[in-house]
């Protein structure tokens, strides 16, 4: 394009019949209001600008309106096309061609375009200033500008300017400062607008209603979501189709089945047809509340209702078989796929495998998982450790099996090698570097194995955070571009983080994400309880199953439940402890010491009676012995090892509740004793003390790191009882 600018030059000396076509000479317009941008570093000068249209156009230009809007759409079609349409505008303007509104709407939009926020608001304001008639496409195109950037501030104000001087806003102005404020995460912004849209416009157009309700799905808002729709009666507003497809999306994000379920009924009794994505959304719903009955209902329903199911509606019900370990559905789902001639993608095949796997029929799921590694190159290291955990329980534990499993594995790790350059075979302790988060100045410490990145995560630093600064810090040193985590630990809680040197699709980060799944990493952890379990060396476990729900603030919660996920925990006592630096005032009330701890909670129902012996189980951990009076005055607290077998969310601390001795400062399920703890402890006493894994040379890696400095001096306030 450079090269060709000077021999245009010469020609735009000429007259424009020596030109072919008109358009050639706007081609040449275009590459010299580019040269002219390119060259000067700020807006080229409006009177060089006028002095080039009027050698290409002459008087040509002045009479033929159509043709200015035309450069100036063109203008936006081209890369920077806000800094053309811009230096096009002042050049039209000094060669006193007459504008109207539509030659700036031409402009506002190529503004628009490249988000250029500031130009589009300069020409509302041009256009004001040359008193042409107020056109709303040019506000709506600023609205717009002001969307891509982030700027829902300006957006918002752009309406207000509308709504008091003018032009009219119409439902495009609306539904962009919805959108505007959706995207910048201020939805309760986009709702006081939409609350300000009349209801003539919204008579006629759904769009801001349904950007207002995409607010709240975006954002996480479903019960907003929900009064939103039912409110729309009382505005005599007539929901349409894709109205209730976004509100019941928002409840499917929240979690919220019944409520997804609700408004399926409210909209089949307003005579409303469901589609595809009405059909796949309240799937989804059902796979997050594991009703994987009602997503098979749903599949044939819509079915049945002449709907050409795809990928997504399908996926859905295999991932809803799959969470309800319904191995044999979610087979059937496949091989109808496969009859049909619909291919499956990598997650549809992925949760069949998983399915399989969960169900414990290890033979399918290895079968799975060679169709998963033969159709697609690269598959993730989640599925097979799925499979690992079936080959390891299935066949009775047989030792076959287990070979099965770890020859898989390995096998698996040579075939991701062999694309790869090479791996790292030294192991390399680089110098610890520190981290500032919420104004505090953290120190990090690694080890680097080949394929392995082992990490001390200092407390109150998120752990996605510190992988960000880390993978900032390893380019810098250029020890790794990129590095993929296979597991995390809360803000509050220290201790080692494993990390795969590579991106997600690397030998190392699939190596690892299958060691963590196939429950192949021995993990340790430490933790102060409220109350005691017994003498030092006790052991015993937990297996109540758990659920993971969004609790209002939008965060995770686990709760115990008789049915949902298996959740292994193996405890073992370290030390017992007393505080009697206990506050002032009426403390609550500790357990009593003599009072053993309830029995671990199970997922099982109880046994039926019998006049028979009770059948063998494991014994209760046994009670503390009688403490002495002096004991009786402080209170009693548990150093207990903690080995998670399985991974649920905030497991540790929902089995320690559970068996009412919560971890010291849990602010989530450790209530009773907060006010008392906080006096004596900084923050959640949780500490990951061990990590047994492998690295990408099949060697053994063992890390242990101690307690941090501020546990540390919480175990040296309290009192360490003998026993």
């Amino acid at each position: 394009t450079e090269a060709r600018v000077p021999a245009r030059r010469a020609e735009a000396r000429v007259p424009g019949e020596f030109f072919q076509d008109a358009k050639d000479r706007d081609e040449t317009l275009i590459l010299l209001l580019t040269d002219l941008c390119r060259s000067k570093k700020r807006a080229p000068d409006p009177r060089e600008v006028a002095a080039t249209v009027d050698n290409l156009y002459g008087e040509h230009l002045a009479a033929n309106p159509i043709l200015v809007t035309s450069l100036l759409t063109r203008c936006g079609k081209e890369r920077g096309g806000s800094n053309l349409a811009m230096a096009m505008l002042a050049g039209l303007e000094e060669a006193k061609v007459n504008l109207n509104s539509i030659h700036f709407s031409a402009a506002a939009t190529a503004c628009k375009q490249d988000g250029a926020w500031e130009k589009a608001l300069q020409i509302c304001r041009m256009m004001v200033d040359a008193s042409k008639e107020p056109y709303i496409r040019v506000h709506n195109a600023a609205i717009f500008a002001c969307e891509k950037v982030g700027q829902w501030e300006r957006a918002v104000d752009v309406l207000e300017a509308c709504l008091q001087v003018g032009p009219k806003p119409d439902h495009v102005t609306f539904t962009a400062t919805i959108i505007a404020c959706a995207q910048a995460s201020a939805w309760s912004m986009a709702l006081q607008v939409f609350d300000r849209t009349p209801t003539e416009t919204l008579e006629l157009e759904k769009s801001p209603l349904n950007a207002a309700l995409a607010a709240c799905d975006k954002n996480g808002q479903w019960a907003k979501a929900r009064e939103l729709l039912f409110s729309l009666p009382a505005r005599r507003i007539v929901p349409e189709a894709t109205t209730y497809n976004t509100a019941i999306s928002a409840c499917a994000r929240g979690g919220q089945y019944a409520a997804a379920v609700a408004m399926f009924a409210d909209m089949r009794e307003s005579h409303l047809d469901p589609d595809r994505f009405t059909f796949g959304t309240l799937m989804s719903a059902c796979e997050k509340a594991g009703n994987w009955q009602q997503a098979i209902v749903l599949l044939h329903e819509a079915g049945s209702s002449g709907l050409e199911l795809g990928m997504i509606e399908l996926g859905a019900a295999v991932s809803a078989c799959e969470k309800g370990n319904q191995w044999k559905y979610a087979l059937h789902l496949l091989r109808e796929m496969d009859d049909s001639r619909l291919n499956a993608d990598a997650i549809v095949t992925s949760a069949v495998t998983v399915a399989c796997a969960r169900s414990k029929k290890w033979e399918h799921a290895l079968a799975m998982y060679a169709r998963l590694s033969t159709e697609f190159p690269d598959p993730r290291g989640i599925p097979l450790g799925s499979v690992i955990v079936a080959c390891s329980s299935g066949a009775s534990g047989s030792t076959e099996s287990w070979k099965m499993a770890v020859a898989l594995l390995d096998n698996e790790l040579e075939r991701w090698q062999r694309s790869e350059r090479g791996v790292q075979n030294d192991v390399i302790q680089p110098p610890p570097f520190f981290i500032t988060f919420d104004a505090k100045e953290m120190q990090v410490e690694m080890i680097l194995y080949p394929g392995l990145l082992v990490v001390l995560k200092p407390a109150n630093l998120p752990t996605d955070f510190m992988i960000e600064y880390l993978q900032v810090h390893l380019r810098r040193y250029k020890i790794a571009n990129d590095i993929t985590r296979a597991s995390r630990l809360d803000t509050d809680t220290t201790g080692v983080v494993c990390i795969a040197l590579g991106d997600s699709r690397s030998s190392a980060a699939n190596f690892l994400i299958s060691q963590f799944s196939g429950r192949l990493v021995t993990k340790k952890y430490m933790a102060l309880s409220s109350g005691t379990f017994g003498p030092v060396g006790s052991k015993f476990r937990c297996t109540a199953s758990m659920k993971t729900i969004t609790s209002p603030d939008g965060m995770p919660r686990s709760v115990i439940v008789p049915i949902g996920e298996g959740a292994i925990t193996i405890f073992e006592v370290v030390g017992n402890f007393l505080r009697r630096d206990r506050p002032r005032g009426p403390p609550a009330a500790p357990p009593p010491p003599d009072t053993p701890p309830p029995p671990p909670p199970s997922s099982r129902p109880p046994p039926p009676p019998s006049s028979g012996p009770p059948p063998p189980s494991s014994p209760p951990p046994p009670p503390p012995p009688p403490a002495s009076l002096l004991e009786t005055i402080g209170r009693r607290l548990s150093l207990v090892s903690m080995q998670p077998i399985t991974g649920r969310t905030h497991q540790l601390r929902v089995h320690l509740a559970a068996l009412g001795r919560p971890v010291v400062r849990d602010n989530w399920y450790g209530s009773e004793f907060l006010s008392e703890d906080s006096s004596f402890c900084p923050r959640l006493f949780l500490h990951c003390s061990q990590v047994i894994l492998r690295d990408k040379l099949k060697k053994v890696v063992r890390v242990n790191a101690g307690l941090s400095e501020d546990l540390q001096r919480v175990v040296q306030r309290i009192t360490n009882i003998k026993q």
